[in-house]
């Protein structure tokens, strides 16, 4: 037997991915010559027949072709084996592309394989390669699956032995040690076995994992000074910006965490998770526009993956009416016919009972913001039936309930919705904790300052009206009311001084527009039955002479 193949456990197989027939047969071909049973190959075309095989087969060395055809690349089926734990931590991972581009390879590092194989491939330099690339995985087996098991004492036990036996590779169980005593909070003796561990190929490595380490125990300006060397590294960069990203946001620095997401996210577009996270900071900072157009990357990316989820798809359309709440009226129309064909897509993609819960939600708000209060109180009963004791809403999903009990100005009920996300927030990760608290705050915050604005406004109006300047009251009324579509008294005034003097320009289309919008923020509210109301809805009738504004006497529920 070829010693390559003894560095293998003969009862284990060995995968290969490739949607070219001639590339797999001839890497089967290669790795019976060193040795491999043929019993131990399994072949796969793409990424669906991979991962049935890897749900039941103990694979311990995976060999993936970069292009697999239409769908799923191997990028996303590496990422979707490795995050999602279907192979063993000592499994060897080998890439094999036809790109050995910087981009390529710093995609897959990210992924952590052991090696890098350009096509065409010929058997000497497969059989010079294939032993460098497993030999660490061989040596530390043991090491590294009790790590992934989470039992970093037997771990660091282990290491202590292999540190002694494994020669070259002393400095890789020296660093799983110091990693495994970071899990256990040994935080000091873990800094002095990074310090001390030599070796210039682990050098960037290790300083990341110092950092990483000072970040944890907030010593956030040494965390910075040991990332900066290494911003511009190659294959590094990206989890260097990441760490500081985390540094500044821990500091609340949000325009500087921002800007290190948006330059990882250049330099390896497909990160899905980092695209998540620079929205959330987007959202931290108030920045909706920045949020959902990062977070419509994300799921562009994530197209084909296991990341295109259906919470990712929900939570861009949440950020679509953020953007429509905080946006100039032009823009409106065509956010709002986007955030329709978003649940369109969702609804062609995944199960109704999955889809339907917080739908509803986002529906609802829709409406409100478009002041069909009536439609956004019947759509929150219709979401509330289905809420029972099985039923367990996301995150995000009960920040959006709290959106509709605040549009609906039912503090209470908005209230208890926000002390059930603090409770789930409790339980999240850190950036997230940090992200959607700051968000939250932020979102109370121009709540207040709209209505706050809006209610100055109505003062100003009102003393208008009082002197009988109606031209003036109109002009500064309409845009509170774009302020807060479903403020009853703003909708009331803007009816009353619409029957008094129209915005210049208007024609009656325009008008009827806004007088029907008015009149569905009205209904059923006790301002129908004023006199006031009764009088402007008659002398708009007059004026528009279009049935749509007819005068009916409106009923209070």
């Amino acid at each position: 037997m070829n010693s390559v193949a003894r560095m293998f456990d003969r009862s284990r197989p060995i995968l290969i991915i490739d949607d070219c027939t001639i590339y797999r047969t001839a890497i089967r071909g290669m790795l019976i010559k060193l040795g491999f049973r043929a019993q131990q190959l399994l072949l796969a075309k793409d990424a669906v027949a991979a991962l049935e095989i890897v749900k039941t087969e103990p694979v311990q060395l995976v060999l993936c072709d970069y292009n697999l055809g239409e769908r799923k690349n191997g990028h996303q089926l590496l990422d979707e084996m490795v995050n999602c734990q279907m192979l063993s931590a000592d499994c060897v991972i080998i890439i094999i592309t036809g790109d050995s581009s910087a981009g390529v390879v710093r995609g897959f590092s990210e992924l952590m394989p052991d090696g890098y194989l350009v096509k065409p491939l010929n058997y000497l330099t497969f059989k010079e390669r294939l032993p460098k690339f497993s030999r660490k995985k061989r040596v530390l087996a043991d090491m590294l699956i009790t790590f992934a098991k989470g039992d970093f004492t037997e771990t660091i036990a282990t290491a202590e032995k292999g540190i002694i036996n494994v020669g070259q590779l002393s400095y890789c169980a020296q660093f799983l040690k110091a990693k495994a005593l970071i899990q256990l909070n040994e935080c000091d003796e873990a800094r002095n076995i990074l310090i001390n561990i030599k070796g210039k190929q682990v050098r960037a490595e290790v300083q990341i994992e110092v950092a990483r380490l000072e970040l944890k125990q907030k010593q956030y300006t040494s965390c910075l000074a040991t990332l900066s060397p290494f911003e511009k590294d190659p294959i590094h960069c990206t989890e260097v910006w990441l760490l500081s990203a985390q540094c500044y946001l821990a500091q609340q620095q949000l325009p500087l965490a921002f800007e290190k997401m948006t330059e990882s996210i250049k330099i390896s577009p497909n990160n899905i998770e980092n695209y998540i996270f620079s929205s959330h900071i987007a959202m931290a900072m108030f920045d909706f526009k920045s949020a959902y157009t990062t977070l419509d990357m994300a799921l562009n990316q994530s197209h084909n993956s296991y990341r295109e989820t259906l919470l990712l798809h929900q939570m861009v359309a949440q950020l679509n009416l953020n953007v429509i709440q905080f946006t100039n009226d032009d823009c409106k129309s065509a956010l709002l016919a986007r955030f329709i064909e978003r649940c369109k897509h969702w609804r062609s993609s995944f199960s109704r009972k999955d889809y339907k819960p917080f739908e509803i939600l986002l529906n609802a708000r829709a409406h409100g913001i478009k002041g069909n209060i009536r439609k956004c109180k019947a759509l929150l009963v219709e979401y509330l039936h289905w809420e029972d004791d099985a039923y367990i809403s996301s995150v995000y999903e009960l920040i959006e309930l709290a959106k509709v009990y605040s549009l609906l100005l039912d503090t209470k009920e908005h209230q208890v919705t926000i002390n059930r996300v603090n409770d789930c927030l409790a339980q999240a990760d850190t950036y997230k904790q940090q992200t959607l608290m700051l968000y939250l705050n932020g979102w109370q915050s121009k709540l207040e300052q709209v209505r706050a604005e809006v209610s100055r406004t109505k003062k100003r109006c009102l003393s208008y009206m009082n002197t009988r300047e109606f031209t003036k009251a109109i002009k500064i009324i309409i845009p509170a009311l774009d302020l807060d579509r479903s403020d009853i008294g703003t909708a009331n005034l803007t009816i009353i001084c619409l029957s008094r003097a129209w915005p210049m320009g208007w024609g009656k289309k325009s008008v009827i527009k806004l007088v029907n919008h008015c009149r569905g923020v009205l209904s059923n509210t006790p301002a129908v039955l004023t006199d006031e109301y009764r009088i402007a809805s008659k002398l708009l009738s007059k004026q528009l002479q279009a049935k749509q504004v007819t005068y009916k006497l409106d009923k209070v529920i």
